[in-house]
């Protein structure tokens, strides 16, 4: 009940200042329904931005920013309530609603063993080996702000606060005031929603596909059942959230590169630069999504206009360079991961980034580079589960079943392919139907498997190299792996809608592996109720299957409603022009 109600709490939090700000800009401009989630997420986390500066500045301002937003937010949501039901437009919230049962479902399936007084710990060895003490990165950052503590508190001398981005530790910081009794519980809750908000940007990415409602539900449905998504919303590096507004990014820009953008090409441009950078700021490793669609956007001629660009240039520029500031001038120098990453450089050292790649890579041969790439490339590309099929086999059959899932929860974590190979397996099945069964738009879905496959190669070749900065999944964009999913479940089921129910089967019993086993070398206490002598909690496996019907329930209404007359836009009724239709989910 606890978690519940904390879940519910910080949802209405994070999303009603959000909220606010839409409706206030949609009652000025025409908002696709994209475009009117894009300023809600953007906006929840520029508020969060926000007070990280203030918080800089002083705690007592931050607090006093941090009552404004809540309470400014929340009155008028309230005042303007009719907002949210004016016209019937139920759908509208489809994608929020699927978000919220989201975080639920998650959230019950991490603590289905208990762990709820240790919740950070819990998340470090629910589903895969025992993980960094990353996930709690962001609340330290925010600690040490909000109780002006040494800096030294953070990392010790080795990491630097500016070595971590400040996205999600700002939004912490925003909502810290209230949390009170359940702190680590609240920091744990607040951090699970902000990356399942990665479901708003599939739900708009994926229309760019043009393809059958039903088709879509099954691709967003995949993404849910995947490894992937659970493992890194429930162990809460401030990934995932990027990764969405990435994915509402990419829309944006499919949209105002055609002929219909409703919106001002300024207000396009700006929307574009804010979303895109706010992603750069919860993660460095945005900038691999980035470089991948610049490349194939650049190469298909389907950069938008160039006001639109030079727009969300400023846009991006106003939002970033304070954050250089922070790192140059505040807590230098910042540059820490750029070091390990791209040049390879673990030790501390004073040279520049720059200078540090340079010397890096001066030391090596032409042929080791080379070799140091192809290691990236046979890392992404790792099958040893397969090859350790028999002993996975075995300790099945003894009943070892840790260590039968050790070796697959590993290459899971760490290998991209493995994360993938489900949806391109499903490929096999298009040279065998000569005609699709449902309409797709071949030319984008091309482009954007062109981007997944590019914008991870373009990753491969920027990282260093095996062994000093390894192609793990974890060290680049999580836009990539949603994407390669996304994908070849939608052109597969694009051919044979069958074929695409039987990949989501094939996910759903992959996904199931995951959630039987109580994490290892963890002493949780057993709830007071207990279903099975193992600890298995019922209350929590209650929620998650009630959550899990509940999402189900509002993808399957998405993709049998009847069809809206008009594709896509947003318009308050009371502005709407003759001709004009409101809203479509």
């Amino acid at each position: 009940m606890v978690l519940t109600l904390l879940t519910t709490l910080h949802f209405a939090l994070f999303y009603m200042p959000g909220l606010a700000c839409a409706f206030v800009l949609a009652e000025r401009l025409r908002l696709s329904t994209p475009q009117f989630y894009a300023v809600v997420l953007a906006s929840s986390c520029s508020l969060g931005y926000l007070a990280f500066w203030a918080y800089v500045g002083d705690p007592i301002l931050g607090r006093a920013f941090s009552a404004l937003v809540i309470a400014g937010s929340g009155l008028y949501c309230i005042v303007h309530r009719d907002l949210f039901w004016r016209g019937g437009r139920l759908q509208l919230w489809f994608p929020l609603i699927a978000t919220f049962f989201l975080t639920l479902f998650y959230l019950g399936l991490g603590f289905l063993f208990g762990g709820l007084d240790q919740p950070l710990v819990t998340a470090r060895v629910r589903f895969t080996h025992p993980l960094p003490v990353d996930n709690m990165l962001s609340l330290t950052f925010a600690d040490i702000l909000a109780n002006e503590k040494p800096s030294s508190d953070f990392m010790g001398e080795r990491w630097n606060m500016s070595d971590r981005p400040p996205l999600q530790a700002g939004i912490t910081l925003l909502y810290s005031p209230l949390f009170g009794m359940y702190k680590v519980l609240q920091y744990q809750i607040l951090g699970v929603l902000l990356q399942t908000s990665v479901l708003l940007g599939m739900w708009f990415f994926i229309d760019i596909f043009q393809s059958a409602r039903l088709e879509k539900a099954k691709a967003l449905l995949f993404v849910i059942l995947s490894y992937f998504l659970l493992i890194h919303s429930f162990y809460t590096w401030p990934k995932l959230l990027p990764a969405g507004l990435v994915l509402i990014g990419y829309q944006l820009l499919h949209t105002s590169a055609g002929q219909k953008n409703p919106t001002d090409q300024t207000v396009a441009g700006v929307m574009i630069g804010t979303v895109f950078t706010l992603a750069m700021l919860g993660h460095g490793g945005t900038i691999f999504a980035l470089i991948g669609i610049g490349l194939i956007l650049l190469a298909t001629r389907r950069l938008p206009a160039r006001r639109i660009l030079l727009a969300a240039v400023i846009a991006g520029a106003v939002l970033y360079l304070p954050w250089l500031g922070y790192q140059r001038y505040i807590d230098p120098p910042g540059d820490r991961l750029i070091k390990i990453h791209l040049g390879g450089q673990h030790e501390l050292t004073s040279l520049s980034a720059f200078e540090t790649i340079r010397t890096s890579y001066s030391r090596l041969s032409p042929e080791e580079i080379l070799e140091k790439k192809g290691l990236n490339l046979a890392f992404v590309l790792w099958l040893s589960p397969l090859s350790s099929a028999p002993q996975v086999f075995e300790a099945f059959r003894s009943g070892a079943l840790d260590k039968g899932l050790e070796i697959l929860r590993t290459g899971f974590f760490f290998h991209l392919f493995l994360t993938i190979a489900i949806p391109l397996f499903g490929l096999f099945v298009v040279p065998f139907k000569l005609k699709k069964r449902v309409e797709i738009d071949v030319p984008e879905s091309r482009r954007i498997f062109l981007v997944g496959i590019v914008g991870v190669l373009a990753w491969v070749l920027m990282l260093f190299g095996y062994p000093e900065a390894v192609a793990a999944v974890h060290h680049g964009s999580y836009f990539y792996p949603i994407v390669l999913m996304i994908a070849p479940v939608l052109v597969a089921g694009s051919y044979s809608g069958s074929w695409s129910f039987f990949l989501l089967l094939l996910q759903g019993l992959l996904f199931l592996l995951w959630i039987p086993l109580p994490p290892n070398g963890l002493d949780l206490v057993p709830a007071r109720e207990t279903l099975l002598a193992n600890g298995f909690q019922a209350g929590f496996g209650l929620l998650a299957l009630l959550a899990f019907l509940g999402l189900l329930s509002v993808l399957g209404y998405a993709a049998i409603s009847p069809q809206e007359t008009n594709p896509a836009l947003y318009v308050p009724p009371d502005r709407q022009v003759r001709g004009q239709v409101g809203e479509k989910c």
